[in-house]
This record gives structure tokens, sequence and C-alpha cells, in this order.
């Protein structure tokens, strides 16, 4: 596998570097070779830096900018990835077999992440927090709403259009924008704010593989 073109990506805090050992060590029993990227926000000790280093090929520093967005994070890390092409994965996951075909299947994809086959697998009221699946699908004029399936993983390769679609969902982290669709939560979960962006650029069924996980 050539690892500068392509590899996996994740983001932690220096708590987690256990949890991204894992996702590290079950990436390299799978697949063999495959590029490893980390990024990191906060100061690494030596016993933690050498634990990534055991595993990851990359470790990138977050700049100081971007602390404390929490799960907003994941809209920042296309400026961060070392790789052309990248999967995200929280660090909480693993891999559980051959990334390869995945990587193949999505070649020439700027984004694209796991969604629902169709709006009616919801119960058609409430997707988050009391926004109106209905509502949404109303103000977009769309007949089909990407209903994303955990913001824990998704792909993208760098191209403008993926950039766009990441500075559009951070932007679509202000409550004040969301209130109006009925969002009553103090915090905007990542798996929103991207269908958000997503719903709003009008290309959903483009970005989306339906009810097919990544790992």
């Amino acid at each position: 596998m050539n690892t500068t073109s392509f590899g996996v990506l994740t983001c932690i805090l220096p708590r987690n570097v256990h949890e991204a050992v894992a996702l590290g060590r079950s990436a390299a029993r799978h697949c063999p070779g495959l590029g490893m990227a980390v990024v990191v926000e906060g100061d690494l000790t030596t016993e933690q830096r050498a634990l990534l280093e055991s595993c990851f090929q990359h470790i990138i520093p977050m700049r100081s900018e971007h602390f404390r967005l929490g799960w907003q994070a994941k809209n920042v890390l296309f400026s961060y990835t070392p790789f052309e092409r990248s999967l995200f994965l929280d660090a909480d996951c693993l891999v559980m077999g051959d990334l390869g075909p995945a990587f193949a299947k999505l070649q020439g994809k700027d984004l694209c992440f796991v969604a629902k086959s169709h709006p009616g697998q919801e119960t058609g009221r409430a997707l988050f927090a009391k926004v109106s699946l209905q509502g949404l699908m109303d103000h977009f004029q769309t007949d089909w709403w990407p209903q994303i399936l955990g913001g824990g993983h998704f792909y993208f390769e760098k191209t403008d259009a993926a950039r766009r679609l990441f500075e559009s969902a951070y932007a679509w982290s202000d409550l004040d924008r969301l209130r109006p669709f009925g969002w009553t939560s103090p915090n905007v979960s990542d798996e929103l704010n991207l269908q958000m962006a997503v719903g709003e650029e009008g290309r959903a069924r483009e970005r989306t593989l339906c009810d097919e996980p990544l790992v």
C-alpha cells in the first residue's frame, strides 16, 4: 500500500492514547503497510509519544486555535491530514478487516459517509433533539435526507469541494443557525452539522454509502 496517498486518520486528547494505539494495532493487523496518522490536542509525555510511534507514522500536533472544539474538531482535520485520501476513524474504533477494498471503492468520492438508505427508517418526526426530519427535507427542497450512521467514520479526499463542505459543516455548528429547525441541545452533534452542510449542498445521494459499514 502507498502510505503517502491514502491512510487512516484519527484525532485524540493525550488521555486517549491507549484507545488510539488499539486502533493503530488493529489496523496494522488487518492492513499491514497502511498509512496511519493521529492528530493530538495537547502535549504528550515521552511514554505516550513512544506508544503512538509504535503504530502511527504521523503524529501531528493540533494548533492551539483548534483546541477545545470537541466533536467539531472533525471539521478542521482537512488541514491536518498527510494523506491525499483519508478515512477518518474515531480513536475508539477497531479495524476488523482489510480496508484496501473500501479505499478502492471510495476513490473519486471527495467526501463520503455511511447513511441509512431512506428517511423512512427514521421515525419521520424527530431526527435529533426535536429537529423535524420532514422540516429539514422541506427547507432544503429534497425528497431524501442523508442520515449519517455515526460521525465516527467518514472518508474524504484533498479537494476544494471537500474543504468547502467541512467549512460549511463547521459553520452549521452555530446554535443560532440550528434553533429555527427545533434544535434544543446546548451542544451540536457532528452528525447533524455535517448533514446540514451536505443537505444544503444538494448532493447527498452522491456522498453516501447506504447501510454499508466501512470497517
